[in-house]
């Protein structure tokens, strides 16, 4: 039998987090080049063969022992964590570094213009 609130709680937590998702932005786009349909089924089916294919792992991941895949789980999710802020601290850099070459080579024209751009926290706080 189905459990109902299991299916509740799911469906909401990937809502949740597939909303925002790059996934998101590309139907819309995509939507907007071919005709609307054919575009939802193309995206249905995807979506049904990426579930498919993660249902399986899980499933076969319930024949290992709970340890071997608690442990695994956590050193998977710390090495994500690490990447993601290795990244994160990396184009954090970069993007001062190019902002700063910008706009020492474009000096005269921001002085004569009196208005400064932007800046790359401000520009991320107008996308929250």
């Amino acid at each position: 039998m189905i459990d109902l609130a299991v299916v509740a709680l799911t469906f909401g937590a990937i809502f949740v987090v597939e909303l925002p998702d790059k996934t998101f932005i590309a139907t819309l786009v995509l939507s907007t080049r071919f005709r609307p349909l054919l575009v939802w089924i193309g995206v249905g089916l995807a979506f049904t063969v990426q579930t498919a294919v993660a249902v399986a792992l899980g499933h076969a991941a319930s024949f290992l022992p709970a340890d071997a895949v608690r442990v695994l789980s956590l050193l998977m999710f710390l090495a994500g964590a690490v990447i993601l802020f290795r990244e994160g601290r990396s184009h954090q850099v970069d993007s001062g570094d190019e902002y700063a070459a910008k706009a020492s080579s474009k000096g005269s024209s921001l002085k004569s213009s009196k208005k400064m751009p932007p800046t790359p926290r401000a520009s991320l706080r107008c996308l929250m």
